[in-house]
């Protein structure tokens, strides 16, 4: 009960934001007929952060509630991977961020190739977001035994080592990035892909060995084979 009075009070807020954005953009348009269009576009940019939200809560959701049945499938993770680079480069490119790929060996994974490709695709953005300009995202996959370890790497601040079992909570953000445009919900759905899978995640701040200074941010997913 008490989750769910937390998750009704960060879903109040998060949607009481952006219908105030839009009152206020009304409020403008009919005080200033000039600026119409302006406000338009402001109220449009405001209704589709509202409808990202409303459909991750859905998503979200499906998974907690348990009526989401994984439909396996043989799928290359490589071939999955290299999409989700793809079209991430768009974002990538207003800053600068290049990407390497370490996937070499072909890997092949039982998934729901669209569930773990939006899995990824959310693990991959967050980190182009945090990220410094001009900087890389690594992304790795390798087979060890039975499991697929896949990692997700970039080069920003991380987050407060107290933080790295939170961050994958619905609505809880690294300190670090409480500056940049989200509602938390990405590494929330991206867990609970990875666990309808049988896998695990976990996050890690990347340490320089000699000033001991976070020096990267480190997401790692581990699925099984078969």
């Amino acid at each position: 009960l008490q989750g769910q009075t937390r998750l009704l009070h960060h879903v109040s807020h998060e949607l009481r934001s952006p219908l105030a954005r839009i009152q206020m953009a009304l409020g403008l348009a009919e005080q200033k007929p000039e600026n119409v269009q302006q406000s338009l576009l402001r109220i449009e940019r405001e209704a589709v952060r509202m409808d990202r939200l409303i459909s991750g809560l859905l998503e979200l959701s499906r998974f907690e509630s348990g009526v989401v049945s994984i439909q396996k499938e043989p799928c290359s993770l490589n071939l999955l991977v290299d999409a989700v680079i793809e079209d991430a480069k768009i974002e990538a490119q207003t800053k600068h961020i290049q990407f390497q790929q370490a996937c070499k060996a072909p890997i092949e994974v039982l998934t729901q190739a669209d569930l773990l490709t939006s899995a990824i695709e959310n693990i991959v953005r967050n980190a182009v977001k945090y990220a410094p300009e001009h900087s890389m995202v690594k992304i790795a996959c390798k087979r060890i035994d039975q499991k697929v370890l896949l990692t997700i790497v970039d080069e920003g601040v991380g987050v407060q080592d107290a933080e790295l079992e939170t961050i994958f909570k619905p609505f809880t953000r690294g300190q670090s990035g409480t500056q940049t445009e989200g509602h938390g919900l990405g590494l929330a759905i991206a867990k609970q892909v990875i666990e309808a899978h049988g896998g695990q995640i976990l996050a890690k701040n990347i340490k320089d060995a000699s000033t001991k200074m976070t020096v990267g941010f480190c997401v790692e997913i581990s699925l099984p084979v078969d």
